[in-house]
């Protein structure tokens, strides 16, 4: 049995839009799913870090050849894709 679908509509800039589907594309999922996961995430649920997530950002935090970035608007930025 398929489960029914309904469709959304929204309105947004095109440079908003394209923006989005960087994002999408930098994550490698879609934009239907980025939204998706994006509202479970934010409205739905309280994710909290595990603890191996924990030690991984900090291990993370420590090395020096990372590149940093204040937010994925500064990614999108230095990625030249605005």
């Amino acid at each position: 049995m398929t489960a029914h679908q309904a469709r959304m509509t929204i309105d947004l800039p095109e440079a908003e839009h394209k923006k989005l589907k960087a994002i999408a594309a930098i994550l490698g999922t879609s934009l239907k799913d980025l939204v998706l996961n994006c509202l479970r995430t934010n409205l739905l649920s309280k994710n909290v870090p595990n603890d191996e997530t924990l030690r991984v950002l900090k291990e993370t935090d420590k090395r020096q050849n990372l590149v940093h970035f204040k937010d994925v608007y500064d990614l999108i930025d230095k990625l030249g894709l605005k």
